[in-house]
């Protein structure tokens, strides 16, 4: 074997030596992250993570619906997924600010609503009122505008998505979903 033939033949070794012990030192070196606590209005929201089934009544229509809630980014946001695997199907990220709470709610329409908490009378309502979305002009284009999700019980929960089409309010379209066991 000539010598550039040793030098790369050692190169070689050498990679892969050490590249397999730093791949090993790495696997157990996990970064610290620190500690979030998300805010009492989120704690009480996240009650809600499971699977729901139930029915949707619009002027247009009554139809089954489903919504799964899942938790994610350690705990400090809440994903919700309505309507799994249809041609509507839809998700919502709820997840606290300084504020109260924000969601984003990914629209079958292609649009991404951006809405904010608002205070209301009771502990087990949580009303969200549009503030500003992507993917559309203005208000006059169609959005949902306003959502009240109300905890009626541990069992039982309830949607009212408000409609807004040429600056207002179009339709509202109710939900009442039952917890799967």
């Amino acid at each position: 074997m000539n010598r550039k033939g040793m030098l790369l033949g050692l190169v070689m070794v050498s990679t892969v030596v050490f590249g397999m012990g730093d791949a090993k030192q790495n696997e157990g070196d996990h970064h610290e992250m620190p500690s979030v606590k998300p805010p009492e209005v989120f704690q009480r929201l996240a009650q809600i993570v499971g699977n729901w089934k139930g029915t949707t009544t619009s002027p247009e229509a009554t139809e089954k619906a489903t919504v799964e809630y899942t938790l994610t980014s350690a705990g400090t946001v809440l994903v919700e997924k309505t309507f799994a695997g249809t041609p509507h199907e839809m998700m919502s990220m709820y997840h606290g600010d300084k504020k109260g709470l924000v969601m984003t709610h990914y629209c079958a329409l292609g649009n991404q609503p951006r809405m904010r908490s608002e205070k209301t009378d009771s502990d087990r309502v949580f009303k969200f009122v549009f503030v500003d979305g992507t993917s559309f002009q203005s208000t006059n284009d169609p959005h949902m505008h306003q959502l009240t999700m109300t905890l009626v019980d541990a069992d039982h929960l309830r949607h009212e998505w408000v409609f807004f089409e040429g600056g207002q309010e179009k339709m509202t379209n109710k939900i009442e979903f039952e917890r799967v066991r």
